[in-house]
């Protein structure tokens, strides 16, 4: 693990050398090889300026069936092929708060296994430290790993099974909590910040890498969803017990174990309608696609706070391509957008990020086309989870324009937007607001724009 390190670490600059793994996953360095990260498909050395110690609660792996690049500016190619059994690429998962700037720069070999889903990053190493590229969005620690010691929450669980007998959308979060072992579950239990309310079976998008619902892919689905439509009753109760004991509280619809909320509408208007009457303070937010704009005046009617409406882009050809939407289109998600501004909601744009994408020339415009209209409060910046390569599979063709960088796609909308929220988690529309973010400049321009 990295080492704390004041903000002068790197001066004087030692080199940073790439990592390998063998059949053992035993990682190693190659001292002898420069940092090489990839954006899109292509490899590139990694500046040192893009450079941060590992972030405290990442995690480590090796890249089965993918080799590493070597090589220098210009010259990349991957491991040499006299190399028998070929070394396995490492990658780092970086915590919540974080955003990758470059993959892995691996090259896949026939045959082999689809990865899990996770954010994969590009991992080196400077004298003994592991280094990442990567910027820290939101600096708001909730999601630190420091409050997620699992000591002490059985008795939270237990506790909140006899505050709520009976309630089934109490017993569905045990599981979220101790099994998939989700923080936004945990949080509920420990009485703190966001609460997770998950009501939808179904969705009416296919994304490619949706956490709840996978079918003949090749990889699995991180978590089984929710089997069940809670009652208005048995998800007032949970959020109104936590909006009085949680200063600063959330609440939120549309979570990684559930298919799309605003499908259910009517259930959400009848549970915040038993919410507002009961309590006036506390935010609620939906976590949605955006499918069904005519659902989002009833909403915010009935007492609804924020939405967060998921891109992966906003190109609708992008949109569709992951999305795969269902009886909608991305035009019905931009006037989501619009309608949310309209009638008062606080919007937040979950962007769904993914370097040499995200940040080409075509991106950067349509997603500064969108800010333009002054409907969006805050992006919270995300990283894409899944096997990188099986979606550059996908993706790669429909990438007309060079990457310029995801540093200065972040540092290009702070200076275009000064009034923009960025972030990472939700925030609550009566406290945080304007004080989620400090707006330092730590984004950088990358020196390979």
């Amino acid at each position: 693990m990295a080492k704390t390190k004041s903000s002068s670490w790197l001066d004087p600059a030692p080199p940073a050398c790439q990592l390998y793994a063998d059949a053992n996953r035993q990682i190693y360095e190659q001292s002898e090889q420069g940092f090489i990260g990839q954006s899109l498909c292509f490899p590139r050395p990694v500046a040192l300026e893009e450079l941060i110690p590992l972030p405290e609660g990442s995690r480590l792996f090796s890249l089965p069936g993918l080799t590493p690049y070597m090589g220098t500016p210009g010259c990349f190619t991957p491991w040499p092929g006299n190399h028998a059994p070929p070394p396995d690429a490492v990658a780092a998962f970086l915590p919540p708060a974080y955003l990758r700037l470059l993959l892995p720069a691996a090259v896949p070999r026939e045959g082999r296994t689809l990865l899990p889903m996770w954010a994969y990053t590009a991992v080196g190493a400077v004298a003994d430290d592991f280094v990442v590229p990567a910027l820290r969005i939101d600096p708001r620690d909730h999601w630190d790993v420091k409050y997620y010691d699992d000591r002490g929450l059985g008795q939270c669980v237990q506790d909140k099974l006899k505050q709520f007998p009976g309630n089934r959308l109490v017993e569905h979060l045990v599981r979220c909590a101790t099994e998939y072992h989700c923080f936004a579950a945990k949080n509920f239990f420990r009485q703190r910040w966001e609460c997770p309310l998950p009501v939808a079976q179904t969705c009416n998008s296919r994304c490619l890498f949706c956490l709840s619902e996978q079918q003949g892919k090749g990889f699995c689905a991180s978590q089984q969803r929710i089997n069940f439509l809670p009652s208005a009753a048995e998800i007032a109760d949970i959020a109104c017990s936590h909006i009085r004991h949680v200063p600063g509280a959330i609440v939120s619809f549309g979570q990684g174990c559930e298919g799309e909320p605003i499908l259910y509408h009517q259930r959400l208007r009848e549970a915040i309608g038993r919410i507002r009457k009961q309590v006036s303070k506390g935010t609620i937010n939906l976590n949605t696609n955006g499918s069904l704009p005519q659902a989002i005046a009833p909403l915010a009617r009935s007492g609804l706070d924020a939405v967060r409406i998921s891109l992966n882009s906003c190109t609708e050809e992008l949109y569709h391509l992951y999305y795969r939407p269902s009886g909608y289109s991305f035009q019905q998600v931009k006037e989501s957008i619009r309608l949310s501004r309209e009638h008062g909601l606080f919007v937040a744009l979950n962007y769904l990020v993914f370097p040499g994408v995200n940040d080409s020339r075509q991106e950067c415009d349509s997603l500064f086309r969108l800010l333009d209209t002054g409907q969006v409060d805050m992006i919270q910046w995300r990283n894409l989870s899944g096997d990188p390569w099986w979606f550059l599979d996908r993706v790669t063709g429909h990438i007309h324009s060079r990457a310029q960088g995801l540093a200065w796609l972040v540092a290009e909308t702070r200076q275009r937007y000064p009034q923009l929220e960025h972030g990472y988690f939700n925030v609550n529309t009566e406290t945080e607001l304007n004080q989620a973010n400090p707006r330092v400049k730590t984004a950088r321009p990358s020196l390979y724009a």
